[in-house]
């Protein structure tokens, strides 16, 4: 796939790039704007340039990354003095000593320092052609300054002190911004451009993950197919992809072998990428990369894994919101649409599709009959008035609506019916219909027994349980004391007695309960208790 044709400078007005991927509904704006095009079209031809021409042992050496028959022109030369240059910094500010899981905050003092010295540092390395274009607009933006945000963008991020993927498109996005602006010879320069400048940026991300412990960005753990990076995979697959399947150092498979990932990943950028996992993890590379370890028996040898790594980082990288949310659009890159793009269909802006919505009222609707008042909890912020519209809600509520419903229109609200059915297409749960059995308790042989709190009646020596968290009643008809009861204790053998301190003799004189086949209290009531104490005074009465 050829490269792009160039921008020309002489005509061009640049502008500084801007994130505009700010949630999910951006994203397939995205995937059809002349940015991602640019972008697909440059990894493909970066991989497409790399591939040996031929089957032969001989032209697979000449894409090795040490071979001698890469041409490094003074373009090329320059970036990898520039990078070297940045790789120095690191050794200017060591970590902080201290233990922390991820992260040395020392990485915000270099990377403050790179942020500094990166406009000197382009005007010093970059192309004259591009260093020397005179800014043109309101806003005097440069070449300069706008392949300076790619640049930073490409060595993680200093708050969050993390590195992932979305960071490695951002330094390659910009070595596609020098080209596209004349920088690099299409048909001289890949070569060197990928294994001398990229490779010189990847040693660089590894120093800085090891120097400063930086986190994964948006790590799958061991379902992901690096913590870092993605395009050594691409790069270093196409390195190998003329080598027919099974034949000629080194196989798939062979990543698995300590000795081969040492030979070879000074020389391919796959086997380079595998042996900085090796240096990070340990245990056996099945178990913490899977991924790399499945892909390594795929059917089809070097080119497959190629074409399947394309793929892969279209769906995994520039198809996931979480990586090129941060990504900026400027002139270089633009957010505009390719010619002939066709945007799916968007849904309303009053209907916010979940798994809840053909269940669940609509927050925006306050639950309540059309004449009864609107149940709500005791710490519930909504106005018990059903007549108060939704204006009258606080804002701190956790109730939301972006197109709120007035509520003095009785055709607005939900009936509380239509609230408390099952939802839709289910069956009502079924109703427990526990058997029960009418006992009659005998007057002379039933007794209460003392409990924590007070009596509780008692059946062949066993109390009637009720909840931990009922309220006993007190006087002369209830269950309990009055006095709070005490620590009388019962004698089954003896229903006429009860032990304990100023403990009353409770006796059933009449009356009848129902009990489930649980022995617990289930319903019905008791005439009347009578009290020994009293028994002389009540019967007076």
């Amino acid at each position: 796939m050829a490269a792009p044709l160039a921008i020309p400078l002489s005509t061009h007005t640049f502008r500084r790039p801007q994130k505009l991927i700010n949630n999910n509904d951006d994203l397939p704006y995205f995937l059809n704007s002349k940015a991602h095009h640019l972008i697909v079209t440059y990894i493909q031809h970066f991989s497409d340039a790399i591939t040996p021409t031929g089957p032969d042992t001989k032209s697979t050496e000449s894409r090795y990354a040490n071979s001698p028959s890469i041409v490094v022109s003074q373009s090329v030369s320059q970036i990898v003095e520039l990078l070297a240059t940045i790789e120095a910094i690191i050794d200017e500010i060591p970590p902080i000593e201290g233990p922390r899981r991820f992260g040395n905050v020392a990485f915000r003092t270099w990377f403050s320092t790179l942020e500094a010295r990166s406009p000197e540092l382009l005007r010093k390395y970059l192309p004259e052609s591009i260093v020397n274009t005179p800014a043109k607009g309101v806003d005097d933006i440069t070449a300069v300054d706008e392949l300076q945000v790619y640049l930073l963008g490409g060595f993680g991020s200093a708050q969050r002190l993390d590195y992932g993927t979305g960071h490695e498109l951002s330094f390659f996005a910009f070595l596609c911004g020098i080209w596209v602006l004349g920088g690099f010879e299409t048909g001289k320069d890949e070569l060197g451009l990928v294994f001398k400048a990229f490779d010189a940026y990847l040693a660089i991300i590894r120093k800085l993950v090891l120097t400063y412990n930086l986190e994964p960005a948006g790590s799958h753990g061991v379902w992901g197919l690096d913590d870092h990076s993605f395009l050594p995979y691409i790069f270093g697959s196409a390195q190998l992809a003329a080598t027919p399947e099974g034949m000629g150092p080194p196989a798939p498979g062979s990543i698995v072998d300590a000795n081969t990932v040492e030979r070879e990943r000074r020389r391919n950028m796959y086997f380079g990428a595998i042996g900085f996992i090796r240096d990070v993890k340990k245990g056996p590379f099945w178990e913490h990369s899977p991924y790399l370890y499945d892909i390594s028996g795929a059917i089809g040898g070097w080119k497959k894994i190629n074409m399947g790594m394309m793929k892969m980082y279209a769906a995994e990288v520039l198809g996931k919101f979480p990586v090129v949310q941060h990504f900026p659009f400027g002139s270089i890159f633009p957010w505009d649409l390719v010619e002939g793009a066709k945007l799916p269909p968007k849904l309303p802006s009053t209907i916010a599709p979940s798994s809840s919505s053909s269940t669940n009222p609509s927050p925006s609707v306050l639950p309540g009959g059309a004449g009864g008042e609107v149940t709500k909890a005791p710490w519930s912020t909504l106005p018990s008035d059903s007549s108060k519209p939704l204006s009258a809600i606080p804002q701190t509520t956790r109730m939301r609506s972006a197109t709120p419903i007035s509520q003095a229109n009785l055709a607005n609200r939900v009936p509380v019916s239509a609230l408390r059915g099952p939802p839709m297409g289910m069956p009502p749960p079924p109703v427990p219909s526990p058997s029960r059995q009418n006992i009659t308790i005998n007057p002379e042989s039933t007794t209460t027994v003392a409990v924590p709190g007070g009596f509780a009646p008692a059946i062949g020596g066993v109390a009637v349980t009720t909840a931990p968290w009922a309220k006993a009643p007190t006087g002369p008809s209830g269950f309990g004391k009055g006095s709070g009861g005490g620590d009388a204790v019962g004698n089954p053998a003896d229903p006429d007695s009860v032990a304990g301190v100023d403990a009353p003799v409770r006796r059933v004189r009449s009356g009848s309960v129902t009990v489930g086949e649980t022995g617990s209290l289930a319903g019905g009531k008791v005439v009347e208790y009578t009290n020994n104490h009293n028994h002389n005074k009540e019967e007076e009465k």
